[in-house]
């Protein structure tokens, strides 16, 4: 998958997002009326965004190799349109 945005890994120093191989600022996890903690969570969560994408498109296209019939019996189906909306809303695909 080719990313647009600024390429992980990302890390937190407080609320402010980092690439953690340069320490560049990527983002700014600032909720206006957020408490501390609440940027904090905001800020592990976004930097942890480019991982997520990276591994919910692998656990995709490892699902999508397997027969329909596989994926029904697994239960897997109603997951699958979901997570490529997911993987669509995040790349702007």
């Amino acid at each position: 998958m080719e990313t647009k945005h600024t390429p992980g890994p990302w890390a937190t120093i407080g609320a402010s997002i980092v690439n953690a191989e340069n320490r560049n600022t990527v983002a700014f996890a600032v909720e206006r009326d957020g408490d501390s903690a609440t940027q904090d969570a905001n800020a592990r969560l976004i930097a942890a965004a480019p991982e997520l994408l990276k591994e919910l498109d692998r656990l995709l296209s490892a699902v999508m190799q397997n027969s329909d019939a596989d994926q029904t019996e697994l239960g897997l189906k109603p997951f699958i349109r979901p997570a490529l909306a997911a993987i669509a809303k995040a790349t702007g695909a």
